[in-house]
């Protein structure tokens, strides 16, 4: 059976989590076609290239034609025209020269001249700025690299906010990264199972973001959970009444042996209550 296995944002795009090709490794010697997405890595790749600087500049281009029609109809506030004013800085020629640097800053992360002090540093700002403007397309959200600092102004750990989240889109980044890098491969692949790693808590959203809009353009697709915060939280999971709509099962604990049992229940449509380390909608 065909299972795709995603680790979502916000982690450090320099430090890969093995977590994906672990549970590939247990998979295809049972004879199960396995796909690996690194979300989060591509995320930062897709953040730092023209096509998606063009995406935001169009989405700050319609949000400074919508301040500007609310100016006609009363006064801004004060919040409001700092941001205006932002929004009228991001001229065609600053995107323009932004789209060539952020390409030339990869190669410098990427080559030999990351270890020449000046040009890393100039590499370092560039993508700072380069977040900047990108946060601007998803105001009052601040996304930054590295994510450490990055801030949806949704809690992570309050499931009433991450209902809010998943379906706002004027802040909720992680939406546009589902259209752009998991849709085409959701299309192409046609996953039966889809497995989420989940590390650390700054990554719910877009975990849950990710499967509620699985679940509403491939409905049929196995949506499983696993990882440390996962684990973490077992025990309050069960209660999260909003969030089961969008998943399936979730894995505690060790997750190889206990994703290729519960890949084989799927594929043979057995019972799940004899699975190990699972949580399941009964």
């Amino acid at each position: 059976m065909k299972s795709l296995l995603l680790f979502p944002p916000d982690w450090l795009p320099s430090e890969p989590y093995l977590s994906l090709p672990s549970l590939a490794s247990v998979l295809r010697p049972a004879g199960h076609e396995v796909s690996q997405l690194d979300v989060n890595v591509e995320m930062y790749d897709l953040f730092f290239s023209p096509q998606f600087l063009d995406h935001v500049a169009k989405r700050i281009s319609s949000e400074l034609v919508h301040l500007q029609h609310e100016q006609k109809e009363r006064a801004l506030d004060e919040e409001e025209q700092a941001l205006m004013d932002q929004l009228l800085s991001c001229t065609p020629e600053l995107f323009e020269q932004y789209s060539q640097d952020v390409e030339k800053a990869k190669k410098i992360l990427r080559g030999n001249t990351f270890y020449d002090i000046d040009q890393l540093e100039w590499a370092t700002n560039c993508l700072h700025q380069t977040m900047s403007l990108v946060s601007l397309g998803y105001y009052p959200a601040q996304i930054c690299f590295p994510p450490i600092e990055t801030d949806i102004v949704y809690k992570p750990f309050m499931s009433s906010e991450i209902l809010e989240a998943v379906d706002d889109d004027q802040i909720n980044i992680y939406r546009d990264v589902y259209r752009m890098l998991i849709r085409p491969v959701m299309e192409r692949e046609r996953p039966k199972m889809v497995g989420i790693s989940v590390v650390q808590q700054k990554q719910l959203i877009a975990t849950f973001t990710f499967c509620k809009m699985i679940k509403e353009e491939f409905p049929g697709t196995h949506i499983t959970l696993g990882g440390n915060i996962i684990t973490r939280i077992r025990d309050t999971l069960p209660e999260m009444q909003g969030l089961w709509e969008w998943f399936d099962t979730a894995v505690v604990y060790e997750g190889e042996s206990a994703y290729l049992r519960l890949t084989e229940a799927v594929e043979s449509g057995s019972t799940f209550s004899q699975l190990p380390n699972l949580i399941y909608k009964d």
